[in-house]
């Protein structure tokens, strides 16, 4: 986490898209079994949003896109 937001996992940017969630559901698995031991699962919804979000940055960063822009128009540039 960078200023309290998830971050990318730069390290893991050169697997495979498989091996990156399988990382993932590996780490939060491991808390979640620990966790249960302590009773205490149901505080782990933040905890699963910062994972979550952190693995679709990791997989948005290994799969860059870029925005094209809109195709033209017969009555000439639309502004928003």
């Amino acid at each position: 986490m960078s200023k309290g937001k998830p971050t990318q996992r730069g390290p893991l940017l050169h697997d495979e898209d498989f091996t990156i969630v399988a990382k993932y559901q590996a780490e939060f698995r491991e808390l979640v079994q620990y966790y249960l031991l302590a009773q205490d699962v149901s505080r782990l919804g933040r905890l699963r949003w910062v994972m979550e979000t952190s693995m679709l940055k990791t997989l948005a960063g290994k799969h860059p896109s870029s925005r094209r822009p809109p195709p033209p128009t017969p009555y000439g540039e639309l502004r928003a």
